[in-house]
């Protein structure tokens, strides 16, 4: 007698072993598809990016590109200072502000 090795394996072979043959393919055919993941000190890193972007964004518009430019010509030659006057009442104008908003 002989046996032929395909007729062996249909016997075997159902509707049912079919589907699950033709499920465990697709099923890898997905599980090969590359993919990006994004960490957290990235995602970090994007938003200091942005607010860079926002805070640059709203120095150019507060303020004249000459006065810009002046400043920049003061630091780069050590002869900038700053009004110590105007920034103590800047800090105490914030932490007035900020302490309203935390009684809230």
């Amino acid at each position: 007698m002989k046996i032929n090795p395909k007729q062996i394996v249909s016997a075997y072979v159902t509707p049912q072993t079919k589907s699950v043959v033709k499920h465990k393919t697709e099923t890898n055919a997905t599980a090969n598809v590359d993919k990006i993941e994004v960490s957290q000190k990235a995602k970090e890193q994007i938003s200091l990016q942005e607010i860079k972007q926002q805070v640059t964004s709203q120095i150019e518009t507060s303020y004249s590109k000459p006065s810009i430019e002046r400043v920049k010509a003061d630091i780069a030659s050590g002869t900038y200072t700053v009004n110590k006057h105007a920034l103590a009442q800047a800090m105490i104008d914030f932490a007035t502000d900020t302490q309203g908003e935390n009684d809230e």
